[in-house]
């Protein structure tokens, strides 16, 4: 699953499909001179579009797993891996331009899938995991918090537990 949504992310892809998220960078496109002339680059990195169906769909298929097998099970299996994927999806989105109304759909499932992992023992210990990719932003936690997906109360009730 993880190389799957790796790929789709990716920053060579760029389908003509409805269901493809595109975004830009704030800054807008950069000037570059070629040849004495100056053209706009638009640069896209990983993260600036994806498939919301497919990273959706997974959210989907993880929440019908029982969650008594899911967590346990999952973090035996490198979970943390896929989360940090979606983790790192949703702070390069939340970075770009028109960010609220293209990720909305996948935070609001991503969100799901954290109130039923905040249940679990291993929670705690994912909260102060690094992301890979992003662990300039610090561990799981913070970068959580500067998405939106959990209050600082709700970091800090972690910490007390």
């Amino acid at each position: 699953m993880a190389e799957i949504l790796q790929g789709d992310a990716g920053s060579n892809i760029r389908g003509a499909s409805r269901s493809r998220i595109h975004a830009e960078n704030l800054g807008g496109p950069i000037s570059a001179h070629y040849n004495g002339s100056e053209l706009k680059v638009h640069l896209r990195h990983w993260g600036y579009s994806y498939t919301d169906p497919l990273w959706t769909s997974f959210i989907d298929i993880l929440l019908s797993v029982p969650r008594e097998v899911l967590f346990p099970c999952g973090i035996g299996m490198g979970i943390e891996g896929l989360l940090g994927l979606y983790i790192k999806l949703l702070w390069i989105q939340s970075q770009l331009r028109n960010r609220e109304q293209k990720a909305a759909r996948l935070k609001l499932r991503f969100s799901d899938f954290i109130t039923a992992f905040e249940k679990d023992p291993a929670w705690n210990k994912w909260l102060g995991s690094k992301v890979p990719g992003i662990g300039s932003l610090g561990n799981v936690k913070n970068v959580l918090i500067r998405c939106s997906l959990i209050t600082t109360d709700q970091a800090m009730e972690n910490i007390r537990s």
